[in-house]
């Protein structure tokens, strides 16, 4: 999927690989190396809003924002989900 030009490759992650320090994420993003990695226990909802809050982090990064607010990328999140903008950037992921 295409986000600022650059094609990121989603993928679907064990539970064991989404912890960090200790915590269980639902998705994280990696700028350098173009992924989203997303975690697969996760609800298909869940997982499709934590696309969209993947991709509003990679947008923001690529933007050269430094500093993100969570509680508004979580806003957002959610809000375009109920949008249904997590199903358009599901198929567009190629993640089945």
């Amino acid at each position: 999927m295409n986000i600022g030009g650059h094609e990121y490759r989603v993928m679907l992650k064990t539970e064991k690989l989404m912890k960090v320090k200790g915590n269980v994420l639902f998705g994280f993003h990696d700028s350098k190396s173009c992924t989203i990695s997303i975690n697969n226990s996760a609800t298909d909802s869940r997982k499709k809003e934590t696309l969209i809050h993947e991709t509003l982090h990679a947008i923001l990064t690529n933007a050269g924002f430094e500093e993100q607010d969570e509680h508004y990328i979580d806003t957002i999140s959610n809000g375009l989900l109920q949008l249904g903008v997590g199903e358009l950037l599901w198929k567009q992921s190629g993640v089945k």
